[in-house]
């Protein structure tokens, strides 16, 4: 039986992430922010959602959507966020999501008295809480709330749309050297899910484990989503496609449905969420109306 959008949401347990938690240390904003520094994909995309891209003077190099964020001056990446550069901004607030890699340098800007608000950004319940977050941190709770409800209508609907269809078995790939691909616990699981489809790495404590070629022959799954970043190149798409034809008795390879997902697809738990998932859906029901 799969489970609803709720029952999804309520049994993960960043659901119960309290909002107040999300601010790095106790930063309770006197006024709205009005020069943002956003140091996550997702959370640039949540800021313009709301209506707020005028306020963002600052973004990553993976900040690539909307289009509006790529004209934005650029901070570092995710993992290498550059100090110099958020101070060079003047921002009065900068947001993150929980991150080892950025701690550093979130916990240096707070020493300095720019103030830090950190959402959650890893599964699919995140989503709500950061956008919650963010609408009460920005003084528009009223957007977030409006936002999260088409949000979750969306993904109710497609879970419809799919219901009582034969569920596919499905492997979501990161990368392929080493081959990494979606567990338990994962993004793309959760995704897999709401589009009417069984991961076929069901078992396990890894969120991304590597498997070998002979795992993934043995697993057979019915069909291969490939979101490695470098699969967008046209070299890279063509070794992707063809990475697993040492294996012509894996079923997806039998039937040619191996598909390379557009970049950041089964990425970033963001406000694009239902489309990642009608997107996936499409691909495993063909023929279904969403």
């Amino acid at each position: 039986m799969r489970r609803t959008v709720l029952a999804i949401l309520l049994a993960t347990p960043a659901f119960c992430f309290a909002v107040e938690s999300g601010y790095w240390r106790d930063f309770q904003p006197q006024h709205p922010a009005q020069r943002i520094v956003s140091l996550a994909p997702s959370a640039t995309e949540m800021l313009f959602a709301l209506g707020l891209g005028s306020r963002v003077v600052g973004v990553t190099r993976y900040c690539d959507r909307p289009p509006e964020a790529q004209k934005l001056p650029k901070v570092g990446g995710f993992s290498d966020p550059s100090l110099e550069a958020v101070l060079a901004l003047k921002p009065d607030l900068v947001v993150a999501v929980p991150a080892e890699a950025n701690k550093k340098v979130a916990d240096r800007l707070v020493d300095l008295a720019v103030p830090v608000l950190v959402v959650p950004g890893t599964t699919m319940a995140d989503v709500f809480v950061a956008l919650t977050t963010l609408g009460r941190a920005l003084n528009v709770p009223d957007d977030a709330v409006k936002l999260s409800a088409r949000i979750k209508g969306e993904l109710d609907g497609i879970a419809r749309a799919v219901a009582g269809r034969p569920a596919p078995r499905v492997l979501v790939v990161y990368d392929h050297r080493p081959l990494i691909v979606g567990g338990p616990g994962a993004f793309a699981d959760e995704v897999l899910g709401l589009a009417g489809a069984q991961n076929v790495v069901a078992r396990g404590t890894v969120p991304y484990p590597t498997l070998s070629l002979e795992v993934v022959a043995q697993l057979a799954p019915d069909v291969i989503l490939d979101a490695s970043m470098g699969a967008q190149e046209e070299k890279a798409r063509a070794q992707a496609v063809h990475a697993f034809d040492r294996f012509p008795s894996i079923p997806a390879v039998k039937s040619g449905r191996i598909h390379v997902l557009p970049s950041g697809t089964l990425m970033r738990p963001g406000v694009a969420i239902a489309d990642d998932v009608r997107l996936v859906a499409r691909l495993l029901h063909p023929g279904v109306k969403l």
